[in-house]
């Protein structure tokens, strides 16, 4: 499998990434189920179109992780997709996923992603500290696993780097070098400026 960078982000031959480009008929109707599962509320802020007789709220569906990180079928999981309007949708936007998760009442997911980043477990041993019924935490497991925030090693999960934050990352590590980069080819245009200038004064 090789691996390639396009124009919308890090894309790997295989499975169809869920990129805004991508989307057609399939993604207007998940959109409008999830606008539907969520009431046409703003899950970040509770409003909804009602409160704006005269300039009604735009909803837009948001992806906590990045679909161009993942297949559409993991980047369109229930957990990873909430309603929100403009603002609320900008504002989630790159923001860290326990964040967007504390800020749109996923809870149960952040309480898992918390306690794994302290320590790998098994799932029972999350069902007990955790107090969630186990079909229900198998659940989040296992779409946390699809949205690639957990990994799994010998039946214990662990807290995983999730490629939005991961990129985010080498990305502002990319934007920093080059910043470096140019500050020392600076350095030396001018280091080189002054050597000749000096050499002329010498003459």
């Amino acid at each position: 499998m090789s691996h390639k960078e396009d124009s919308v982000g890090p894309n790997v031959d295989g499975p169809a990434f869920d990129v805004p480009k991508a989307r057609g008929s399939d993604w207007t109707k998940r959109a409008t189920e999830v606008r539907t599962r969520d009431n046409n509320v703003c899950q970040r802020c509770g409003d909804h179109n009602g409160n704006y007789e005269y300039y009604p709220l735009s909803m837009a569906v948001h992806h906590i992780v990045p679909g161009k990180y993942l297949p559409k079928a993991d980047a369109r999981l229930d957990l990873n997709l909430v309603t929100g309007y403009g603002t609320c949708h900008t504002r989630l936007e790159g923001a860290h996923v326990e964040r967007q998760f504390a800020e749109t009442d996923r809870h149960e997911a952040l309480r898992v992603l918390r306690v794994l980043k302290e320590r790998g477990q098994t799932v029972y041993a999350l069902e007990r500290e955790l107090e969630i019924p186990e079909e229900r935490l198998r659940s989040l497991v296992s779409q946390l696993e699809r949205m690639n925030c957990l990994q799994t090693r010998e039946n214990v999960w662990y807290r995983a780097v999730c490629p939005g934050a991961a990129w985010s990352a080498l990305e502002k590590l990319q934007s920093e070098l080059e910043r470096e980069r140019a500050r020392r080819r600076w350095v030396e245009d001018v280091l080189e400026e002054v050597n000749l200038e000096s050499m002329n004064a010498e003459r």
